[in-house]
């Protein structure tokens, strides 16, 4: 019979020599130990650190570092409800809006009032309304297409185009050269 051959058997040896060896020398320190390793694998270590995987990686650290620089769990309680709010001094909560306009504040709402509407303004907001709901429907009703198409699309025509004629501009709350129509 043939006998089966070791081709690592150089290797074992040199291992086992090695480990005889360093069973003789003291023992290294941490510092020591992690030298003697960087040193070792030194070369090993530089192709990591090239690699495509490595700087993938320190583009995904370096996007988390600035995703979250503080959280809601970081700040403490008085931060919300504390003393006073931060712009009045009536010693509430900024969180507490509706008990605070409901202390007797001056505030007014605002009069939702549109004045006198116009018929003319009334009947071509109609018109462009029933327009485009129509031709909308005209889309279901593929036989009368042309006809419709061309009844609702002149709807949306002057209902716009009437629209577009009577509108005078925002110069109507104006109340005086001065006014640029800001309001607060």
């Amino acid at each position: 019979m043939t006998d089966l051959n070791n081709s690592n058997d150089g290797e074992e040896k040199k291992q086992k020599s090695s480990h005889q060896h360093d069973s003789d020398t003291p023992a290294l320190s941490e510092e020591q130990a992690w030298d003697r390793f960087l040193d070792e694998y030194s070369e090993d270590l530089q192709d990591v650190e090239k690699s495509r995987t490595a700087k993938k990686f320190d583009k995904h650290a370096a996007k988390q570092e600035k995703k979250a620089m503080l959280s809601v769990d970081d700040l403490k309680q008085d931060s919300f409800v504390n003393a006073s709010g931060p712009r009045d001094f009536t010693n509430s909560s900024w969180l507490d809006t509706d008990d605070v306009m409901d202390r007797g504040s001056v505030f007014t709402p605002p009069n939702p009032d549109l004045g006198k509407i116009r018929w003319s303004r009334l009947v071509c907001g109609i018109l462009l309304v029933v327009g485009v709901v129509g031709v909308i429907a005209t889309t279901f009703l593929p036989a009368y297409a042309t006809v419709l198409g061309v009844i609702f699309g002149i709807c949306v025509l002057v209902g716009a185009g009437g629209l577009f004629v009577t509108h005078r501009g925002h110069d109507e709350t104006k109340t005086s050269e001065e006014d640029d129509g800001a309001r607060v």
